[in-house]
């Protein structure tokens, strides 16, 4: 009888069983990570951090409905913030960018709370838009006659984006509040 080219020995199959469940394991993984990942030093650097509703403002441009304030904590430090924005935006020698003489809107809704209306400029061309919906969104303030802006991400050295001007915002899902949660937490 005619012996095989070779045998397969019991720990050579052992290994490929658990090779292939190592296999299996990291497809699983992949599977059902979260589909984004919150640059935590963009959140700890700017100075406001919202979940928000990204709406059209009418003129061609993008505003936010503030739904959550996670950054200024404080209702004192983000009426601070919201005055002296605008208190920059009226000093400034260049009109605002939406035609409104303030950088933001306060309507009165129900329950006598004010929702806030801030004008988003630059949003559509940052990494993680998907147009209409509510986004977790690191936002700078106005300065020097520039209108409210996505905070740009931290770029550590050795590390390259794809843009010069790397401006993440991301879509608020459940896994991203979480992140953003544990980001400012700290």
């Amino acid at each position: 009888m005619a012996e095989a080219p070779f045998k397969l020995s019991k720990a050579l199959l052992a290994g490929l069983g658990v090779y292939a469940l190592w296999l299996a394991a990291l497809a699983w993984l992949a599977w059902t990570s979260p589909g984004g990942v919150v640059v935590r030093a963009q959140l700890q650097a700017a100075p406001a951090v919202v979940i928000g509703r990204v709406v059209p403002d009418g003129a061609g441009g993008w505003q936010v409905r503030i739904l959550e304030r996670l950054k200024p904590v404080s209702q004192e430090d983000w009426l601070r913030l919201l005055h002296d924005s605008t208190r920059q935006q009226r000093e400034s020698k260049k009109p605002p960018a939406n035609g409104k003489s303030q950088d933001h809107d306060q309507i009165a809704a129900e329950g006598g709370e004010t929702e806030v209306y801030l004008p988003i400029v630059g949003i559509e061309r940052s990494p993680g838009w998907q147009g209409t919906g509510d986004y977790l969104l690191a936002l700078v303030p106005p300065q020097g006659g520039k209108p409210w802006r996505i905070a740009p991400a931290v770029v550590y050295p050795g590390v390259f984006t794809q843009a010069d001007d790397h401006r993440p915002v991301y879509p608020a899902t459940p896994s991203i509040r979480r992140q953003a949660y544990s980001a400012l937490s700290r």
